[in-house]
């Protein structure tokens, strides 16, 4: 193990590990590795312009996707052509699915920066997955497996054929297929998944399962309802009576006189009754009794899991997928010939191709996205509309009766219909990678190697039961039954006993209304990924008596992406005369308009690597078996931001026979991908965002934390991030215990210009502290604080330029005028008007320092006929330090042991084999962490009696304690076992047969409950719980 222990630390997986390990998919096995992150890109992914169905990322160490290079046999695969945002930019990263796992051989991880060696995306480390080398004969596998709760069943088969004879043996051909077909999981098949509100699941600790407790002194019962992520968007809704704005807000009112309503509940009595806030606001909620109410506040009503109010909140995850109903179908295939004694030709062909299919609740209508739809006068379902309302007080046509005053609108603040049916999201991806070359010897020492390659991606993705804007509008402006729309999902009426206007019964929209209401959207995505390389080694001088080698090449890279959406999905046409579509904008309910786009750009590298071997087993010397140095560089050549040369060097020393200590240091760096440096503009909708200027002032939701229009824009000005690692290390043979070796590595990262957005929360405090500084010096310089003009909605805005608001309103300046004759509020503020839209430009921002150790065991027994033979590894990662500055000059954020980065994660297994039998073992942990999204005070510890499943020992980077869940650690162990039947056997259909069955999560554990959708930590927990599985194999 000393001697073939490299200068550089790597973990290899061979094919007995992957089957130890249970995984039926690339996404699975790269989950058990210790090194690995939970990956921000996964398969549960279900929003609008993510990466959906088939796939998902690799993360080493944290770093993010883009920073872990993924190669096939050595070189590079194309990136899913649909990219995922992380650390608020957009990612193009290799979808790790796309490998063909049933024909993979091994997979090799280097632990350590490698951009001197691979290029960018190489910053956290490689991992290279090798294909099944060279093989002769025809193999076939089948494989099942079911889960004990049900759901995420699949069948596979793989086929491997070779032929190594061909051409008196000048010709190697192999072909691998692997086809998998996997049901769906459900979110409703897990108990810790099937709600959105975790409190429902009664498996929560105090206080965080939303029961009320009274602190000593105080009289006002506490709740926590951290758990509490169901939705407040839902069947019921939120509405105002009154006329929407241009700018997007709303002047509400009750009705002339009040009439038609009830004005003496409160806001915590709820009845059928029509009931309105002052300014015009209501919700329809559940009442105690079973029916439905009115609840006239511009408050949400209260989620307390004892009250029949949180009944109002819609659990998103009713229709949610954990994991996507997918059919795959990979394959692979190599060629060798032997053009003469030293010339070679090689080729080979990766194909991948996958349908998914997953899916999420009904559209929801929100206002912070759909501004001003409203339901019009005329909607006979409105019940302030002119059905119970008109100027005069005349009655209907029908003679029913009527109120007198002015009927109004209603707008639409955010509502979830149960005519909205759950949608289905269909995604279709494949990729290809074609190669071929040359290889061949030259003089006695050298060797060298040319190779083309070309490979492409493209995902068609689309989602049917969308909402078009503009259909949604019209209809709820109609004033006929038969095509008018009806939200609200009741029927109105006038109760001629109270004069009040009373909810009367359930109601549906017609089925053909729905149906022309709805629509497909769709969206295709292509990258395509060319590569000329050619690289030689060999054998440059004698040093001491030894060889020096060294490896030099040149590569260059063509990287293209394109981007394609219908018309109306995309942005709707410039010519589109409809008046309810939004100019600018697509058609789409909560889908955000991208425009199409046509990228490419071209990367030139050239590489070398000497090593330089002091001392060898032909000269050693007391206390030094062996000592080598390796220096390399790699030079990359970009367009826009020119050149990124990166050097190594790493050290290597035997002392004994027995020891070996290795150390190296490298400077790495990722270039910002295609898409980071498109200046094109694209438009997203961000949540919780809120507008600390305007709603210190108004103090309505609409400048608080809601939904916001972003416009995020690539940066051709953007440099790379760049990197320092260290490691250092020893491999250690116990002496006097043969087949026991023990690994241990230290390493750091320091990253700096990481690329990042600045968010929108961060322009709007900016813009709170421009217009504040504005105010001052205009009142300074003797402007009466009424007439301080900010040019809010003008060219001549003195806020940050990046955010877009509109004019001054009348009502604006009676809003400043009222905060600024408060003498409370001492800090004065000139008049603006509401946000309208954020601009955001990527930027090199912040940074990272990182470090931890990772260690290694290997013990294998000698051969025992009567005992049989053990095997025993283990891998382990310590995580001491993870820290983010998330700008220049900002304090650095102890992020470590928060959120999924334990400290520990450890695995071991045990391979036992005698004869034709052997049966094996794999234990799986990962280590605790303190879950940020779930926080207490510390009253609340100390009354609990400071319990151990609250931890107290992390603070804020201001040094202010915080009180936090305590995830406890996970442990999951797979048993498998497996039979050989020999080609001798006598029955002969089982001649070169092999059974193997294995369960996977043995006991069952169930995950440890986290604040996050579906109740659970990715990577420390797989969803499929225990599980079930049975492979035939035969060789023919």
């Amino acid at each position: 193990r000393v001697e073939t222990e490299t200068a550089l630390p790597v973990t290899i997986i061979d094919r007995e590990d992957m089957d130890l390990r249970g995984a039926s998919t690339p996404a699975d096995l790269f989950e058990t590795f210790t090194l690995a992150h939970p990956p921000l890109l996964t398969e549960q992914e279900s929003a609008g312009q993510s990466a959906r169905g088939d796939n998902t990322s690799i993360d080493l160490r944290g770093l993010g996707s883009g920073s872990t290079l993924l190669l096939v046999n050595g070189r590079r695969m194309p990136p899913h052509p649909i990219s995922q945002g992380e650390f608020g930019t957009p990612a193009l990263s290799v979808n790790v699915n796309t490998v063909p796992s049933g024909l993979s051989s091994r997979v090799e991880i280097l632990r350590d920066g490698a951009s001197a060696i691979y290029g960018s995306e190489a910053a956290a480390g490689v991992v290279n997955c090798l294909l099944t080398p060279r093989f002769d004969g025809l193999r076939t596998t089948l494989r099942g497996s079911l889960t004990h709760e049900g759901g995420a069943s699949e069948q596979r088969f793989t086929l491997t054929w070779g032929d190594d004879k061909l051409n008196n043996r000048r010709t190697r051909v192999s072909l691998g297929i692997d086809a998998l077909a996997r049901d769906a999981l459900m979110a409703s098949d897990r108990w810790y998944a099937r709600q959105a509100d975790l409190r429902r699941t009664l498996k929560l600790p105090a206080p965080w399962n939303g029961q009320p407790f009274t602190l000593p002194g105080a009289t006002a019962l506490t709740r926590d309802n951290d758990f509490n992520n169901a939705s407040s968007i839902s069947r019921f809704g939120f509405y105002t009576r009154g006329l929407a704005n241009p700018d997007g807000s709303v002047t509400g009112t009750r009705p002339t006189g009040n009439r038609g309503i009830n004005t003496a509940t409160t806001t915590t009595t709820q009845t059928p009754a029509a009931n309105l806030s002052t300014d015009g606001r209501f919700y329809l909620v559940p009442l105690a009794d079973g029916r439905v109410g009115f609840h006239p506040s511009a408050t949400v009503p209260t989620a307390a899991i004892d009250s029949h109010l949180s009944g109002y909140y819609h659990n998103t995850n009713d229709a949610a997928y954990i994991l996507p109903k997918t059919n795959r179908l990979s394959a692979g295939l190599s060629v060798d010939h032997r053009l003469g004694s030293r010339l070679t030709a090689f080729a080979d062909l990766i194909l991948y191709r996958a349908n998914s299919v997953t899916g999420r609740t009904g559209v929801q209508i929100d206002a912070a996205d759909t501004r001003n739809l409203s339901i019009g006068v005329n909607n006979p379902f409105n019940p302030f509309g002119s059905r119970f309302y008109h100027e005069t007080g005349a009655p209907n046509a029908d003679g029913s009766p009527r109120f007198l005053g002015a009927p109004s609108p209603v707008v639409i603040n955010g509502v979830r219909p149960l005519d909205h049916k759950n949608r289905n999201i269909f995604v279709q991806s494949t990729s290809f990678r074609a190669l071929a070359g040359l290889r061949g010897k030259r003089g006695a020492n050298w060797e060298w190697e040319s190779a083309v390659m070309w490979g492409w991606a493209h995902t068609h993705d689309f989602e049917n039961r969308n909402i078009r804007e503009s259909r949604l509008a019209a209809a709820l402006q109609s004033a006929d039954p038969n095509t008018a729309y009806n939200p609200f999902g009741y029927t109105f009426r006038l109760d001629p006993a109270t004069q009040f206007i009373t909810i009367d019964r359930p109601y549906s929209n017609r089925e053909d209304l729905m149906s022309a209401m709805t629509d497909e959207y769709h969206r295709r995505a292509w990258t395509g990924l060319g590569i000329w390389d050619l690289k030689a080694s060999g054998r440059l001088g004698s040093l001491f008596g030894n060889d020096v080698s060294a490896a030099a090449g040149v590569e260059a890279r063509y990287e293209t992406y394109k981007f394609r959406t219908p018309p109306y999905a995309g942005r709707a046409p410039a010519s589109e005369t409809n008046p309810f579509i939004r100019r600018g904008d697509n058609d789409f309910i909560l889908l955000s308009p991208n425009d199409d786009a046509d990228l490419s750009r071209k990367v030139y590298s050239v590489f070398s690597e000497v090593l330089v071997p002091f001392v060898t087993p032909r000269n050693e010397l007391a206390f030094a078996r062996s000592l080598e140095l390796s220096l390399a560089a790699r030079l990359e050549r970009f367009p826009g931001f020119g050149n990124a040369t990166k050097p190594k060097a790493s050290l290597g020393y035997i002392p004994f026979r027995w020891l070996k200590m290795r150390a190296s240091v490298n400077e790495s760096f990722k270039a910002p991908n295609i898409l980071q440096t498109n200046p094109a503009r694209r438009q997203v909708f961000a949540t919780g965002i809120s507008d600390p200027y305007r709603f210190e002032v108004t103090n309505i939701f609409t400048d608080g934390s809601t939904g916001r229009t972003v416009f995020r824009e690539g940066n051709p000005g953007l440099n790379p991030e760049e990197s320092i690692n260290y490691t250092a290390g020893f491999v250690l043979e116990v002496p006097f215990i043969r087949g026991l070796a023990f690994t241990a590595d230290f390493w750091r990262a320091n990253q700096n210009n990481l690329i990042t957005a600045e968010g929108g929360s961060l322009q709007l405090l900016k813009d709170e502290e421009m217009l504040d500084d504005e105010t001052r010096r205009q009142v300074a310089a003797g402007v009466p604080l009424a007439n301080v003009d900010l040019g809010s909605g003008t060219a001549n805005y003195k806020g940050n330029p990046r955010i877009q608001r509109a004019p001054v309103t009348p009502a604006d300046r009676t809003a400043y005028a009222t905060y600024n004759d408060n003498a409370n509020n001492l800090i004065k503020r000139g008049a603006v008007g509401p946000v309208l839209d954020i601009n955001e430009e990527f930027v090199n921002l912040a940074g990272r320092d990182i470090e931890g150790i990772e260690f290694g065991l290997e013990y294998r027994t000698p051969r025992s006929e009567r005992l049989g033979s053990f095997t025993v590894r283990g891998e382990a990662s310590f995580r001491a330090k993870f820290k983010l500055q998330e700008s220049p000059g900002a304090v650095l954020g102890n992020d470590n042991w928060e959120d999924g980065r334990t400290q520990w994660r450890w695995n071991v297994s045990l391979r036992w084999a005698r004869g034709n039998l052997s049966l094996g073992w794999f234990t799986n942990y990962f280590g605790s962490f303190v879950d940020t999204g779930v926080a207490t005070t510390a009253a609340v510890y100390e009354f609990l009696g400071r319990p151990d499943y609250i931890d107290n020992t992390t603070t804020t980077n201001a040094g202010t304690t915080r009180y936090l869940l305590k995830v406890r650690p996970s442990w999951t162990h797979n048993f498998n076992a497996s039979y050989r039947f020999d080609r001798r056997h006598r029955f002969a259909p089982l001649r070169n047969t092999s059974v193997r069955l294995g369960v996977n999560n043995v006991l069952n554990a169930d995950p440890q409950l986290v604040d996050t959708t579906y109740g659970y930590q990715g990577s420390a927990y797989n969803p499929r719980g225990r599980q079930y599985w049975l492979e035939l194999a035969k060789a023919w």
